[in-house]
């Protein structure tokens, strides 16, 4: 059974509703630029993990070819040089041009 007890009621109850619906929308939406900063910041983070994935490749990659020069000079077989560095045939042809 519900009791309508006036104007005052439903005025209460729309202020609850109108509260409660703003406290909802602060804790489970954002702003548009709210949501754009944490995208970029991800992006950002992400940005930084391949960049540093790529380094880390580079750098191993350099090293291989360090350690190749040094193969070369010490008169190894090409075959020996790509299985230990990894490099390819190509690349220690150029490398042996270049000593």
């Amino acid at each position: 059974m519900c009791i309508y007890k006036g104007d005052n009621e439903v005025k209460m109850v729309k202020e609850n509703i109108k509260s409660n619906t703003q406290i909802f929308d602060e804790m489970f939406y954002c702003s548009a630029e709210e949501l754009q900063r944490q995208i970029d910041e991800e992006m950002k983070e992400e940005g930084l993990k391949e960049g540093l994935r790529e380094g880390l490749k580079e750098g191993a990659k350099q090293n291989s070819i360090e350690i190749a020069k040094k193969m070369i000079k010490e008169k190894f077989d090409t075959e020996t040089i790509i299985k230990l560095t990894g490099l390819t045939k190509e690349e220690i042809k150029d490398m042996f041009k270049t000593e």
